[in-house]
Formats: C-alpha cells, structure tokens, sequence
C-alpha cells in the first residue's frame, strides 16, 4: 500500500537527494566553478588574506649599507568579505495534493522545480567568477525593436533566462544603475537576442542600446572575479579591492596581462606562458571561451593533446586541452562562462572559493527545506550561497585578450 505523502515526509528524500546531487547540478558545464579548490569554513565577519608584494631591501655587498639601508617586507592585506546569492522557488499546493499517492511521487513532482533552481544558481555563481563584481552579464549592441535587444557578444546570451527581470546601466559598476527594469519573454541564443515583454525604453527610463545589462538586484552586488582580481589593464591609482589599491604594485598584486592584438591565439599563449616565465610564474590552467578554443585548436590541427580532468566534486568531469609552453604543460579548458574574447592563465593552487557552509544548498537554518507561503496556495523553497572567490598570490596568474 502507498505510503501516505505530506510535506515532512519530503525531508528525508529532499536530503538524500539533493544533499549529494546539488554541486553536481550546480557544476556541470561549468568548468571554473567546478575545479577551482573549495573551502565551507568561511566564518567570522570577514577573512583577512595577507599578499607579500615586495621581500626585504637590505642587501649589499657592503654590510654596514645593508644595515642602514634595510626596509622591511611589503605587504598588502585584503579584508575579504562574504557576497550573498539566493534562489527561490515554489509550488502550488494543488501539484502537491495531486502527487498524494507517495512521498516518492510527490517527490518527482517537486524535482524539477528544484533542479532547475539549483541549475539557475549556479549558472549565476559561475559567470560571477569571471566577472568584476559589477552584476554585469551581458552588453547591448543595438535595438533591432522596441523590444528585441541585439547583444555585443551573442554568447553572453546563455546567462539570462525567460521570465528573468533586468536591469541596465549606462556603466560596468562605476555608476548607478538605470530606473526600472523588464522582463525577458524570448531568448535566441543563436543570434544573441533577448526579447522585453514592454519596449526597452518604457521599461527602464534612460535606456540605451548599449548599456549593461544584469538580473534585478545584482548590481554591484556579486563577488569579484577574474576580471577583476587579474584585469586586462593594470589598476590605476585609487583602485579598491577589498581594500587594497593595488596600482603600487600592478604585477605582484593585480597579475600579468597581456593582449595578443589579433595575433593567432596559440601564438598569444605562447606568450602569455614566456611572460608568465619571466616573472618567475608557474601557470598550469588555462580557461578560455569555446569559440576562441576551437579557433586554437583548429590551429594547432593534428598537434592538440585532449585530456579528461575531475572537477572537485565526483562525477564532475571536463575536458581540457593541453598546450606547451615556457612555463610547462598548461591544461587549457573551454568554459561558456568565460567572456568572449578573454583568456586567463592560472595557478590552480593559488585560488580559493571559500564559503559559509556548502555551495550550494538549501537554506534550511530552521530545519525546513518546504515552507508554506502566508499569502498564496503554494508551497516555497530556498536555496543559495554566501562566499566569496580569493586569490592569495595574484602574480601568478595572466589575463590574455586577443
């Protein structure tokens, strides 16, 4: 006889799961955010990373010079802080009662309406580790209608979703963001268009074809990533990240860059990979677009070495290119999450995503992963994360633009 469903009786199978299941949602197709070493232990207010930029200058052939001329090691500390992400979902109560047969009916019902929210975030947190900061995840290019957007980069177009409401800004997080918002009704990813369900500029006064573009609520509100801990130009004076004005020491604090200036892309990492070299680096990670990586490989033809690698989480898997340079073999992956037309270089070990508990998970500190909405006939769930990406030694990493 069948067992009968109600909402407690989710828990344990909810549990079960999604426990186990939740990252490997989160993280497939996503390589970055998959490999890049994890740590749940982000606790307290903040998490102060010390960077030694700069060893200490008493040296001479003379001693007693060296003794009057000693300054001590220089150092910079980022107060790292923590960045919040939340998803949630619901269900009406009359899908529930209509899979009252079985808790495991009932279950199957809910479990799409849960995976997909779980897919969502980390589609969100994994464009996040490429970007500034600024909640930035696309561009315009122009207005083909008062409602169809053409975006700069087409590939942007796999970080919004149908039913998603945006916000626009004339900046990339230097200034404030645009009154209103729309709501996306159709998506071509092909074409790297996005539909409003009201003209662009009647939804958000001042619009203009060309301004950023990102989800209600995230602006300047997400976690800085590559784009921002390894820029494509050298921080100027007044730059701030967690703290720290980074333009005293550009290479030691903010990384290497370089811009291959429409060289071959195989050419422009061969670079990357002697410059890395000559700073005294050690890149073994490479992430690029797939579009910019099928360029490479068609390029380097029958010369291309394709190699499985696991993500930190079982049953995770990506698949890399291996290229050969100054600094060694470096693993190259293609990730859609990366913006098109940029590359970076990396020292795995020198990365970190570090947050408060598991990333991500149900937000369930009273113990309910289902709760019942007050004003509605439906059944809500969260999920989401706090955390925030760090990079304890900056100069060992390089950003590649083409």
């Amino acid at each position: 006889m069948p067992t009968p469903a109600s909402i407690s009786s989710l828990e344990p199978i909810l549990k079960t799961i999604y426990d186990d299941q939740a990252k490997v949602i989160a993280f497939y197709s996503h390589p970055l955010l998959g490999r890049v070493p994890k740590n749940e232990k982000f606790f307290g207010d903040n998490f102060v990373q010390t960077v030694r930029f700069v060893g200490g200058q008493g040296v001479s052939a003379d001693f007693t010079k060296a003794l009057n001329n000693r300054n001590p090691n220089q150092y910079r500390k980022f107060t790292i802080t923590r960045f919040s992400m939340y998803g949630v979902g619901s269900i009406t109560g009359e899908a529930i009662e209509a899979a009252q047969g079985s808790m495991y009916t009932m279950a199957e019902g809910l479990e799409s309406e849960i995976k997909g929210l779980f897919t969502t975030i980390g589609i969100t947190a994994a464009a996040a580790m490429y970007r500034s900061g600024s909640g930035t995840i696309g561009k315009g290019a122009a207005l083909l209608s008062a409602t169809v957007l053409q975006l700069a980069s087409p590939s942007d177009a796999i970080h919004f979703g149908v039913g998603g409401t945006i916000g626009s800004s004339p900046t990339d997080g230097s200034g404030p963001q645009n009154v209103g918002t729309i709501q996306i009704v159709a998506i071509d990813m092909e074409a790297g268009t996005i539909t409003a369900n009201v003209g662009w500029a009647v939804g958000i006064a001042g619009f203009a074809a060309t301004d950023f573009l990102f989800i209600d609520g995230n602006y300047n509100a997400e976690m800085p990533g590559l784009l921002k801990w390894i820029p494509p130009t050298p921080p100027a004076p007044g730059d701030n990240l967690y703290g720290v004005d980074r333009s005293v020491a550009p290479v030691e604090l903010a990384g290497m860059r370089i811009n291959g200036q429409g060289a071959p892309r195989e050419q422009t990492w061969q670079k990357a990979m002697a410059l890395a070299a000559r700073f005294g680096a050690r890149i073994d990670e490479g992430y690029m677009h797939p579009e910019d990586l099928a360029k490479m490989t068609i390029s380097l033809g029958s010369q291309v070495r394709r190699v499985p690698t696991p993500a930190t989480v079982a049953s995770v898997g990506y698949e890399a290119v291996e290229v050969v340079g100054a600094t060694g073999t470096v693993k190259v992956y293609g990730d859609p999450d990366c913006p098109e037309g940029f590359a970076w270089g990396i020292k795995k070990s020198t990365w970190e995503l570090r947050t408060l508990k598991a990333m991500p998970r149900f937000l369930d500190l009273d113990g309910n992963r289902i709760l019942r909405e007050s004003a509605a006939d439906a059944y809500e769930f969260r999920i989401g994360y706090r955390g925030a990406l760090r990079c304890d030694s900056p100069k060992d990493n390089i950003c590649i633009t083409w």
